[in-house]
């Protein structure tokens, strides 16, 4: 390889979207730009295996070059169909322990350790991306690197980085004229542009609070009324975000004099991202345009409540950068 080459590959990055949420998936996205711009290093995204795709990727939904390679598309055509399965197999509790075991006797790397300890899906995709001869940085060796960097930047002037984040998401969010106009449709049925104030609650049940994870604490919808009552006690109009169906009938309970709206399905019982991800292409897609739509509607609210423990509330955030109101003490959350 000639040096030039070698100089390419090192400012080179491909950022490639996974299984989480679609929060976490869109801001560290964000936060992968920010690093690239930083540090003056071409970024490439590739989304062909993101779990929000239901043909291609983020160009479903968005307008994006993505970036092409058919030895990444090889090396995640091995992910899904060897690699994945593996690592979960070896996930089971019976066969933790061989798993990291064996691990560390094939781990020959220092580095490798520390990034990848105990943790053999990672293992053989960077073994598996060597072999194919990928030269170039990919997202799972530079995500924490990433994300430090962001958290500092963060914790060194929040509204600077804010306002930086900002910026790159505008950019970035350019939907397609289908999903704008399937958006618009949505909407108009609630009529809210009409309502000179209204008020988003973004309330989450399901994986993110539930006693096994414990990711944040459930927030009782009585919390969300005294704190919009505390900030505009004009507002009666209300957007509800949730993914359980319960808190809507909850919350009309306790505040009959609101106006309240929700895009949440009756038959909605709190969000698991495991059972997210089985979803037909098709259902992926009816979800992803309603939360699209939640999205638009939260941007242009006059205040938006949640907490910020959620990657959705830092996207809202990004987005209006004021009058977002975090219900908990989640300032250090990134």
């Amino acid at each position: 390889m000639s040096t030039s080459s070698k100089k390419q590959d090192e400012n080179q990055l491909v950022w490639i979207l996974t299984t989480r949420g679609f929060g976490s998936e869109i801001n560290n996205l964000l936060y992968s730009i920010n690093y690239a711009k930083h540090n003056n290093i071409q970024l490439g995204v590739v989304s062909s295996f993101w779990n929000f795709k239901y043909e291609q990727g983020l160009n479903d939904y968005f307008i994006i070059e993505e970036y092409k390679d058919s030895k990444i598309s090889f090396l995640l055509s091995i992910y899904e169909k060897f690699l994945e399965p593996l690592a979960n197999f070896y996930k089971e509790p019976k066969f933790s322990y061989l798993a990291i075991q064996g691990l560390k006797f094939f781990q020959s790397s220092k580095d490798n350790k520390v990034i990848f300890k105990e943790n053999l899906l990672s293992f053989f995709f960077l073994k598996t991306k060597n072999l194919l001869g990928i030269k170039y940085d990919l997202m799972i060796e530079t995500f924490h690197k990433i994300r430090k960097f962001n958290f500092d930047q963060r914790n060194l002037d929040r509204e600077a980085f804010n306002l930086k984040i900002n910026e790159i998401l505008v950019d970035f969010w350019k939907l397609t004229p289908e999903i704008s106009k399937e958006i618009e449709e949505k909407k108009r049925k609630f009529n809210l542009e009409s309502i000179e104030n209204y008020a988003t609650f973004h309330i989450r049940r399901g994986d993110k609070v539930a006693q096994a994870t414990m990711e944040d604490r459930v927030y009782k919808v009585e919390e969300y009324i005294e704190k919009l009552n505390y900030l505009n006690s004009s507002i009666k109009t209300i957007f509800l975000m949730t993914d359980d169906y319960k808190v809507f009938l909850e919350l009309k309970d306790v505040a009959p004099n609101f106006n309240i709206y929700t895009l949440s399905n009756p038959i909605s019982t709190g969000h698991d991202q495991h059972t997210f991800n089985k979803n037909t292409a098709e259902k992926k897609r009816q979800l992803g345009i309603d939360l699209l739509t939640e999205l638009e509607i939260a941007r242009k609210s006059e205040i938006f409540i949640g907490s910020r423990g959620s990657n959705i509330f830092r996207l809202i955030e990004y987005f209006k950068l004021k009058d977002c109101f975090d219900l908990g003490d989640n300032t250090t959350e990134l």
